[in-house]
């Protein structure tokens, strides 16, 4: 009791208290930061995917069917597509993920490229040629090549985002009861500040 009577001791207990108390906040501002990416992350992956898929359904219905009205906006879904990969790439903090995203980049540069000379044969009235590259073997095995690329690279880039938002959540949990064993520690330095001199005056009084 004779720490916990000392003044210096509650000084000590609201120093702790505080320090605590600010690393918590941050560590709590950092996991919902994480947390917010997160779901940013998977809402962006979602997005890519659907356009990836309304790109190529675009072009393929548009050269079967001879008819250029279906491919609508398809040079904003692929302007669209190309700016959530590049974000997709930044976030991969990792060898084997910034790999795996430059494989998806350069095999995206390569569908684009055979989907952008399908659009002028088409434009140009030669469906017939058009009709080949977007039917050809080699259109639709780099395509689909692309898409085992994507879920491998979005896999990795969700497994990394996801630790560290699991990562952030355990900081935050334990400052959170770093923070309530600092109060405990203050309370109690309290108590024993007020009991002493009480105790004193009490013996003197006998």
């Amino acid at each position: 009791m004779k720490f916990l009577s000392n003044v210096k001791s509650l000084y000590a207990s609201v120093f702790i208290l505080l320090v605590v108390a600010v690393l918590s906040m941050y560590y709590q501002q950092q996991y919902w930061n994480i947390h917010n990416l997160n779901l940013k992350v998977r809402v962006g992956i979602e997005k890519l995917f659907r356009l990836d898929l309304q790109s190529t359904s675009m072009v393929t219905l548009a050269v079967v069917g001879r008819d250029l009205e279906y491919l609508g906006n398809y040079e904003q879904v692929v302007a669209q597509s190309e700016k959530i990969l590049s974000r997709m790439i930044l976030l991969a903090q990792s060898p084997a993920a910034e790999q795996v995203m430059a494989a998806v980049e350069s095999t995206a540069a390569k569908v684009a490229a055979m989907e952008q000379m399908a659009i002028r044969l088409m434009t140009a009235g030669k469906w017939d040629q058009a009709r080949n590259i977007i039917l050809g073997e080699a259109y639709q095995e780099t395509e689909k090549r692309g898409s085992k690329e994507l879920d491998a690279a979005t896999s990795h880039v969700l497994e990394f985002v996801s630790r560290k938002d699991h990562r952030m959540l355990r900081l935050n949990q334990l400052f959170t009861v770093l923070r309530f064993l600092a109060l405990c520690l203050l309370i109690f330095t309290g108590i024993g500040l007020h009991a002493g001199p009480a105790k004193h005056l009490r013996m003197r009084r006998n």
